[in-house]
């Protein structure tokens, strides 16, 4: 044993190696847009201008519903050693962005040499993986639609960019696997959990190499919360701002709307607290669902707490227990109890708006060893040579090191001997619209808090059964009746599960569309309910009446006939039916549609907000007061622009290139309010042409290539950018399909300047036929 510690540390002088620090990724299945960093920070301080930090609703088409939740937020995990309490953090306030208070790193703990002994040890990045099978990230070991698997550590004594020094802290010695989860169920599309696996690492950077405990261990995640609405204020134009000092911060008790009722779970709330005259009507939550660790024998022993206090503040006189820890020491102190929210004690009051931070913590998880693979080893397989166990504690520790290394897929180092020695830790952070409370005055503070966060409890209340899945008691181990796949084994994130969207096609024409899907979801089994559930379909269109409050807009439902409302039958969409054929069904591109639904007098013309989808919804458990549920719209949206289909030689009617609207009058509706987001349409072109747009004299202004079957809008900003944040949200989802006859025009120039006010020219040639048909448009500023 000791010949392996001393080989780990000559090999470990050797150098560090570090990844990237990634900063760009996001949760974008579900509603809340979080921001997931490879350093121990969620958020990213509204440093990236359109990308979310925490927001929610982030799909909705109403302006007043996409509310940013928090700046920053960052892991914390505390604990004693030698008798010293101290707090590794990956941001808290008070610290500038480097150094104390940013004591996360990618900087792995093994030299790259090292990486040669396994090539599958890549750098601390970010790994995707998806559940929906048609996802470019789809992994049949995927927890969630949407999973983010992330290492870090706490063991450099620099800031690794800069090459500061971190003052005032000494690392833990900890390695996290950080693994999120989230979904796109309606039910359960309002929280991301962050499940942490914690490994103590320091064997191998104490210069003996013997390590040190960490005893009376607890993990929380601090939060600098500032709820506000960018469509009512955008801090990323000239002079706008985020108004951090009108929030409120507090601790819901209870998973039950009166605090005299229900379990405790000490969650830490905020929002702001006059709501931004309906702007910013949501509240954040962040909550401790369960976790386990080597010393805690019954994980309902880990205890939820939550706390607050103004930001940067060291001493508050109004509240004086809600006052900025300013020492590692006071930071683990934070992390240890739930202060006092009698009215008296706490605020409550619109007069109490300040900038206001979130704790969320858990504890205490006893004493976390340092990592000693080879004694486990030692007792777990006494049937290998010290040669074999030292060369399986190798690839073991590597294993542990590794965030993106399947645990369960290797028989040698099973998942028990890892967790042996690691803790578990796993919070939600999660939102919800703040419930109207009918005359407020009649309850105290703490109870009017918890009414108002009822939304917000029944959100992450579905966080807790997901994680819970078969531990119905919360013990930590599978007892009688609890086994709902009768595997023998303690299954986690179990959600009922509305059948996935059909397979979906649309043909688009000239103020029309067809949709096409198949039959598939009907033969999906619900894991929950272990049969199949199927009730119906609908079809949803983006908002087709402006101003409406709706986020979108049920085209039509169609129900089977058996005695769940409403009975409509399948058989009009049926494309025998729907569409006048002989046949059952439709083959395109290898795939067999038995639906259709024909939809006519669209608009063309429009920018890319004009969508369609196909939902499959379930019976629901009304036994169990489980409602109805739907797959999401984003499963096999398609964006569609209806208009002229290409104009073919040897067409009946003679269809002459055109454009509209002509004359073009300052802002089309469509438009919006830059010099390159407008738009207008040239339509009735051949397949592949060649159009060139002139002066009145003769100058060429702008030159561009159509070909129908790849059109896809490239050269229109309004219809590129909106794409492109489709496919960088949902990836294989959001399809654009165009008519094929006619190309967008953003009116700027080849020489990327937007055109004057004037007449215009315009040669439309054939590259089939090389015929060429002229028209003329003008321009009104």
């Amino acid at each position: 044993m000791i010949q392996f510690r001393l080989l780990f540390l000559v090999i470990l002088a050797a150098g560090i190696s570090r990844a990237a620090d990634e900063f760009n990724h996001f949760t974008s299945v579900g509603e809340i847009g979080l921001t997931i960093t490879n350093f121990g920070v969620i958020g990213h301080g509204y440093n990236i201008e359109g990308q979310p930090s925490c927001l929610y609703k982030q799909y909705s088409e109403l302006d007043f519903e996409q509310v940013e939740h928090f700046s920053y937020g960052g892991l914390w995990v505390g604990g004693v050693v030698n008798g010293v309490e101290q707090v590794s953090t990956g941001t808290d306030d008070g610290h500038q962005y480097v150094g104390e208070g940013w004591e996360w790193n990618n900087a792995g703990p093994l030299p790259e040499s090292m990486t040669t002994l396994d090539p599958e040890y890549p750098a601390y990045g970010i790994i995707t993986r998806s559940s929906f099978w048609d996802s470019e990230y789809f992994n049949p070991e995927a927890i969630s639609h949407q999973d983010f698997i992330i290492g870090y550590t706490d063991t450099s004594r620099v800031f690794l960019d800069t090459g500061d020094e971190i003052v005032n802290h000494d690392p833990l010695g900890l390695k996290v696997r950080l693994n999120s989860h989230a979904w796109n169920y309606s039910y359960a599309n309002a929280f991301v959990i962050l499940d942490l696996e914690i490994w103590n690492i320091s064997r191998f950077h104490d210069p003996a190499g013997q390590g040190w405990d960490i005893d009376s261990c607890y993990v929380g995640f601090w939060v600098d919360e500032s709820v506000g609405n960018f469509n009512l204020d955008n801090p990323y134009e000239p002079g706008g701002r985020i108004n951090w000092y009108d929030n409120l911060a507090g601790v819901v008790l209870t998973d039950s709307t009166s605090i005299a009722l229900g379990d405790t779970i000490n969650m830490s709330v905020g929002y702001d607290a006059d709501g931004d005259n309906g702007y910013s009507e949501s509240i954040l939550g962040c909550r401790f669902l369960g976790g386990s660790a080597p010393r805690v024998a019954d994980p309902r022993n880990l205890k939820p707490y939550a706390n607050t206090w103004v930001w940067d503040t060291a001493s508050n006189q109004e509240f004086p227990e809600l006052s900025s820890p300013r020492s590692e020491s006071e930071r683990f102190h934070k992390m240890t109890y739930t202060p006092s929210l009698d009215d008296a004690d706490f605020p409550y009051g619109a007069e109490n708006t300040r900038s206001w931070m979130m704790l969320s913590s858990a504890g205490c998880f006893g004493t976390l060893a340092p990592l000693d693979t080879l004694a486990t080893l030692q007792e777990l397989r006494p049937d290998l040579s010290p040669e074999e166990l030292a060369s399986l504690a190798h690839s073991t520790v590597i294993a542990v090191l590794d965030s993106a290394f399947s645990l369960s897929g290797d028989e040698a180092f099973p998942d028990s001997l890892i967790r042996l020695e690691s803790l578990n830790a796993v919070f939600v952070i999660g939102c919800g619209e703040r419930e109207f409370v009918f005359n407020p005055d009649q309850y105290a503070g703490a109870e009017h808090l918890q009414k108002m966060c009822r939304n917000l409890v029944a959100n992450t209340n579905w966080a807790q059964i997901a994680w819970d899945g078969e531990d119905k008691n919360h013990n930590g181990v599978l007892d009688p009746g609890e086994d709902l796949d009768l595997d023998g084994e303690l299954d986690r994130y179990l959600l009922p599960m509305p059948p996935p969207g059909p397979r979906l096609h649309v043909d688009v024409g000239e103020a029309e569309i067809i949709l096409y899907w198949d039959d598939s979801p009907e033969y999906f089994v619900d894991p929950i309910i272990g049969e199949p559930d199927f009730e119906g379909y609908r079809v949803y269109s983006s908002l087709r009446t402006p101003g409406g409050e709706a986020a979108r807009t049920l085209v039509a439902q169609f129900d089977l006939e058996n005695g769940v409302w409403p009975n409509t039958g399948l058989e009009d969409i049926l494309v025998r039916n729907s569409l006048g054929i002989n046949a059952d069904s439709v083959v395109i591109d290898g795939v067999e549609y038995r639906y259709a639904f024909h939809m006519e007098n669209l608009l063309s013309g429009r920018p890319s907000d004009n969508w369609v989808a196909v939902s499959s919804y379930d019976q629901g458990v009304p036994e169990n007061n489980l409602a109805s549920l739907e797959s999401d719209v984003k499963e096999n949206w398609v964006f569609v622009f209806p208009g002229a289909e290409p104009d073919e030689p040897g067409d009946a009617e003679d269809r002459k290139p055109g454009i509209y609207p002509n004359p073009y009058r300052g802002h089309a509706s469509w438009d919006g309010q830059g010099p390159y987001e407008r738009l207008i349409w040239f339509t009735n072109l051949p397949r592949r042409c060649e159009v060139s747009i002139f002066t009145l004299s003769g100058d060429p202004v702008d030159t561009f290539i159509h070909d129908a079957e790849s059109y896809q809008g490239d050269d229109a900003a309004l219809i590129r950018e909106p794409r492109e944040r489709v496919a960088a949200g949902v990836g294989e989802g959001g399809k654009f399909v165009f008519s094929g006859g006619e190309h967008a025009w953003d009116l700027v120039s080849a020489h990327n300047q937007a055109i004057a006010t004037g007449l215009y020219l315009f040669a439309v040639e054939d590259r089939d036929t090389g015929k060429v048909e002229l028209g003329k448009f003008a321009v009104l500023k």
